[in-house]
C-alpha cells in the first residue's frame, strides 16, 4: 500500500507540474489529443489523471478539444475516391484496404496520358487486386492491362494502358516511363518513402471512348496489402493487421529519414509486454457460423496524417474492443478485448464504500435496445456496410419502443467480428448498474485494475463492474471510482446463435438455423399442499431438452380460448416448467417455444389443451433400467413410464441391497415413454440403485425398478 502512496504522489506532482521534457508530456499530450473516448475503460492513473487535469486547463479547453472539427478522415467508402490536389492528404494504411489515391501529378504527352497516383505513407507489402473504371483487370510482365476492353491501341501489342507501381521503398527510383516522357522529372522524383502507381492511359479514337474509357477521366483503384509495420511479438517488419501492431505503429512510427508517421511517441513510452499480450489476443481463432475460424480482432484502416490523434486512435480501439492507459511506470499500455475476471472486492460492509450513487440502469437519453453496427464487407468492394442489429428484444418488449444506437466500427473487417463488437458495446453501454463510488484508502487497489466485485449492502449490489476511471481524492484519503456492471456474458460468443447473416450473403438453405419448440412436450395437472394448510391445482409441463444447452424455453398458458397468456416457472436445464395456482376442472391452454441466448425465439408449439383436473394417481414404474459402471461413475439408463402424468423419476442408492434406507440422489424430469439417464459419481465399490417414477403431486410409482448390485472398479 505505501507503494501505491507514492505512485499516487508523484503522478499527482507530475500533472501539477508543467512538463519540461519529452518523456514528460506523454500524460498531457494523451489528455489534449485523444480526449477521454479512446480511454473508455482506461484506469488507474491516467484517468485519474484526466478527472485532476481537468480543471487545470479548464472545461472549456476539454470541449473544445473533444469537439474540433475533424480533418482528413480515411472512410472506407472515401480512400477509394482517386482525387487530384497540389497538397493533398498524406495517408497510412494498415492491414488490406482498397484505396484510389491522391493524384500527384497529371500530364497529356504525344497521345498519352500520365497519372501518378501515391497510395500509401511507407512500405508497403503487395498489390493484391487493380480495379480500372469499376471492372478488376490483371496485367502482363509488361504493365499491359490484359483485357480485352483495352485492346485499342497503336503500341505494338494493341494494348491501351499500363499501369505500374512502387512499393515504398525508403530506396525505390523514379518511374522509368515518366523519366523518359518528361524532360523535367527527374530521378529525384522518386517518392522516397511513399507508395505509389502510375497509369499511363493512351488515346484512342473518339468512337471507342464509350468502350475503352466510359467514365471519361479513367478510375484506378487497388486492394493492397498495406503497410509493413514492426511486429511488437518479433521486432520483424511484417505486414500485419493485428491491431497491436498497428496501434504500435501509429505511436512510434517513424519513415526512413526518422520522422514520426503518427503520433511521435519514444518507444521507451510504451509498454511493450502490454502490446505483445494484446496481439496475442487478436490472433486467438473465433469459430464462423459457417466453418473454419478467424482472427478475434482485425484491423483494416488508415488515418491521414492532418487528422488529430484524439480521432484516430479511438477509430482504431473499437475494432478490437482496446483500451490505452497509463502504466504505474508512466508508459502507454493497451488492454481490452477479453473479460478479466476482477481480483478485488470492494465491499460496503467491511467499510471500504464510504458513499455510493449508483444507478439502475443506463439513464433515459443513453438507453438503446437496437444497435446499427458500420463495418467494412471486402464482398461488396470493401464498402462501409451495416451489418445484422444486435437487438434487446426483451427490452424492445417492455418499453415497446426501440431505442436506436450507431456503433462504427468500419476497421472491422468481417461481418462476426462486427457483431462480436457490437454484443460487448451494448453490454458494456447497458449495463444493469452505472454510476460512482467513493472508497476509503482501500479503494487505491484498484488502480491498474479493469474490474472489481462491488459489495453494496443498502441496495443489495453485489457484482462485478467496469471500472471506468480511478480518481485520487485530492486529501489522498481514497479514491471515487466510475463503474459499471459488466459480466463474462458480455464476451461469450456462440456462433451459431449469434452471428447472423452478413448483408448480401444468402442464408445456407440446406441446413437452415431454425429454433424449433422442443421435443416430447407433455402436460400434466398435480396437486400441491398450499401454504394455509390446504391444497391446490397446477400446470405441469416437461419436455426434453435439446443437446444445444444454450437455448431455453418459454412456456406459457392461460383459461382456454381466451385471456392473456400468462408465463410459467422454470427450471432451467431440467425440462420441467410450473404454473401457478389453477381453477380446478377449468380448461386451459398451454404453448412452448425456444429462445436463443441473442433473445431470437422461434414458433410456438401447437397448442395443448388440459383440464385441470389434478391425477393425483401414482404413474406405472419405470422400464427398462441398466446400470453401466466405470472407474468413479455409474450411468444409469430407464424410459419412463407411459403414465399421462409422469413428470420425472427419483433416482436412490445404498451400499447394501435395502431400498427402505436407500438415500435420494436426485429427481430426473422428462416425460411419459422417454428414455432417460442419470449420472452417479461415486469411488470403488459395491452399490444397489432404484429408480421411481413419480408424478406433480409427488406420489410415485408402487414399484421401484432395481438394479441389483452394480461393481464400480
Amino acid at each position: 500500500m505505501a507503494h501505491l502512496v507514492y505512485i499516487a504522489i508523484a503522478w499527482l506532482v507530475l500533472l501539477t507540474t508543467p512538463a519540461k521534457a519529452d518523456p514528460f508530456t506523454v500524460g498531457t499530450a494523451i489528455l489534449g489529443l485523444l480526449g477521454q473516448s479512446a480511454f473508455y475503460g482506461a484506469t488507474a492513473i491516467l484517468v485519474g489523471n484526466i478527472a485532476i487535469g481537468a480543471a487545470l486547463i479548464g472545461a472549456g479547453m476539454l470541449a473544445s478539444a473533444l469537439t474540433a472539427p475533424r480533418i482528413g478522415r480515411t472512410a472506407p467508402t472515401d480512400r477509394q475516391a482517386t482525387i487530384r490536389q497540389s497538397l493533398g492528404p498524406r495517408l497510412r494504411y494498415y492491414g488490406r484496404v482498397m484505396v484510389g489515391g491522391t493524384i500527384g501529378f497529371f500530364e497529356n504527352k504525344d497521345g498519352y496520358l500520365y497519372q501518378l497516383m501515391t497510395l500509401n505513407e511507407g512500405r508497403i507489402s503487395a498489390i493484391q487486386q487493380i480495379w480500372l473504371n469499376d471492372g478488376q483487370v490483371t496485367l502482363d510482365a509488361n504493365g499491359y492491362v490484359e483485357q480485352e476492353q483495352y485492346d485499342e491501341g497503336a503500341d505494338e501489342n494493341g494494348k491501351v494502358v499500363r499501369i505500374f507501381f512502387k512499393m515504398g521503398e525508403a530506396n525505390q527510383t523514379v518511374h522509368s516511363q515518366l523519366d523518359a516522357a518528361f524532360t523535367q522529372v527527374t530521378p529525384n522524383h522518386r517518392m522516397r518513402g511513399v507508395a505509389n502507381c502510375l497509369a499511363i492511359f493512351q488515346e484512342v479514337d473518339g468512337s471507342e471512348i464509350p468502350k475503352v474509357y466510359p467514365q471519361l477521366n479513367p478510375n484506378v483503384r487497388v486492394v493492397m496489402d498495406a503497410s509493413i509495420v514492426e511486429s511488437v511479438r518479433t521486432g520483424s517488419m511484417v505486414w500485419s493487421d493485428n491491431p497491436a501492431d498497428a496501434i504500435y505503429d501509429y505511436l512510434v512510427g517513424v519513415d526512413g529519414a526518422g520522422f514520426a508517421y503518427g503520433a511521435g511517441y519514444h518507444k521507451s513510452q510504451i509498454d511493450k509486454a502490454s502490446f505483445e499480450a494484446f496481439a496475442d489476443l487478436c490472433d486467438e481463432p473465433v469459430p464462423l457460423k459457417a466453418g473454419g475460424t478467424i482472427k478475434r480482432y482485425r484491423l483494416w484502416d488508415g488515418y491521414s496524417m492532418a487528422e488529430q490523434m484524439r480521432d484516430v486512435l479511438p477509430r482504431f480501439l473499437r475494432p478490437c474492443d482496446g483500451d490505452l492507459y497509463l502504466t504505474t511506470e508512466g508508459k502507454i499500455g493497451i488492454r481490452g478485448g477479453k473479460w478479466v475476471p476482477p481480483v478485488l472486492t470492494l465491499d460496503s460492509a467491511k467499510g471500504h464504500i464510504v458513499s455510493a450513487d449508483l444507478r439502475k440502469g443506463q439513464q433515459a437519453l443513453a438507453a438503446f435496445n437496437e444497435l446499427t453496427i458500420t463495418y467494412t464487407e471486402p464482398n461488396l468492394d470493401f464498402q462501409e456496410t451495416e451489418a445484422e442489429r444486435w437487438m434487446d428484444v426483451g427490452n424492445i418488449a417492455m418499453r415497446g419502443a426501440v431505442l436506436t444506437e450507431k456503433l462504427d466500427v468500419s476497421g472491422a473487417p468481417h461481418h462476426a467480428q462486427a457483431r462480436r463488437l457490437g454484443k460487448i458495446y451494448t453490454h458494456k453501454n447497458n449495463p444493469e448498474w452505472s454510476g460512482t463510488i467513493v472508497t476509503n484508502f482501500y479503494g487505491f487497489n484498484a488502480i491498474d485494475e479493469e474490474t472489481v466485485t462491488i459489495k453494496f449492502d443498502p441496495l443489495g449490489i453485489e457484482t462485478t463492474f467496469l471500472i471506468g476511471s480511478v480518481r485520487i481524492l485530492e486529501d489522498m484519503t481514497g479514491v471515487e471510482l466510475h463503474v459499471t456492471s459488466l459480466s463474462e456474458t458480455a464476451y461469450l460468443w456462440d456462433a451459431e446463435l449469434e452471428e447472423g447473416t452478413a448483408p448480401g450473403t444468402p442464408p445456407d438453405t440446406s441446413s437452415p438455423i431454425t429454433l424449433d419448440p422442443p421435443e416430447d412436450i407433455n402436460v400434466s395437472v398435480a396437486r400441491r399442499t398450499l401454504g394455509g394448510g390446504g391444497a391446490g391445482a397446477f400446470l405441469l409441463v416437461t419436455w426434453t431438452e435439446p443437446e444445444r444447452k444454450a437455448l431455453e424455453q418459454e412456456v406459457e398458458y392461460r383459461t382456454s380460448g381466451l385471456g392473456t397468456w400468462i408465463s410459467m416457472a422454470i427450471s432451467d436445464g431440467a425440462g420441467l416448467a410450473e404454473s401457478s395456482l389453477v381453477n380446478e376442472d377449468v380448461d386451459y391452454d398451454v404453448r412452448v417455444r425456444t429462445r436463443s441466448p441473442a433473445g431470437m425465439t422461434g414458433d410456438w408449439s401447437p397448442t395443448i389443451t388440459v383440464t385441470a383436473t389434478p391425477d393425483t394417481s401414482a404413474p406405472d414404474p419405470v422400464t427398462g433400467l441398466s446400470a453401466t459402471p466405470s472407474a468413479g461413475q455409474v450411468v444409469l439408463e430407464w424410459t419412463q413410464p407411459d403414465s399421462s402424468n409422469a413428470i420425472g423419476a427419483r433416482v436412490y442408492r445404498n451400499t447394501i441391497n435395502d431400498s427402505g434406507s436407500a438415500a435420494l440422489l436426485g429427481t430426473v424430469y422428462g416425460s411419459p415413454e422417454t428414455n432417460q439417464s442419470y449420472t452417479d459419481t461415486v469411488s470403488a465399490g459395491t452399490y444397489y440403485y432404484w429408480v421411481a417414477a413419480v408424478n406433480g403431486s409427488n406420489f410415485v410409482a408402487s414399484a421401484l425398478s432395481a438394479t441389483g448390485a452394480v461393481v464400480v472398479p
